[in-house]
């Protein structure tokens, strides 16, 4: 099915966040699937992020880097793109997660990671110019 296994929520760059891991795919049943969950209460952003899995001591054995997503909610942001929630629908094929030679599983876990690189807050109150537009000198 399409269930969602949410970690607790964490801090990060003065939002709050949560990975929703599907172990049986979201959208793609054959793969498991990895989504960075951020709070309606974040600001909107741009946000660079890894996803990945971890090895038992502790380095990626596979990861994907976003290039720049959109996090907000899609009514509030200037972005037509903007989302609340970003990921990976296919990291890894299911099968390959309990082979032993991958070494995803250890103990019968298998450990995921996010690690939030950047973010980039949306422009607040930008003015396009009119009557009541200012503007800023700045030194070269």
């Amino acid at each position: 099915g399409d269930d969602a296994v949410s970690s607790p929520p964490f801090a990060a760059f003065g939002g709050e966040w949560s990975l929703w891991v599907y172990p049986r795919g979201y959208e793609r049943p054959d793969r498991l699937s990895i989504f960075l969950h951020g709070k309606k209460s974040n600001r909107a952003a741009t946000v660079v992020y890894h996803l990945g899995l971890l090895r038992p001591e502790g380095h990626p054995v596979v990861s994907r880097r976003s290039g720049g997503a959109s996090f907000g909610e899609p009514d509030k942001c200037s972005s037509p793109t903007a989302s609340l929630t970003w990921g990976v629908r296919a990291m890894v094929d299911l099968h390959e997660v309990h082979e032993p030679a991958h070494q995803f599983l250890h103990d019968g876990c298998l450990t995921v990671y996010a690690l939030i690189e950047s973010v980039e807050p949306e422009e607040v109150g930008v003015v396009d110019g009119g009557e009541d537009a200012t503007t800023l000198e700045m030194p070269a």
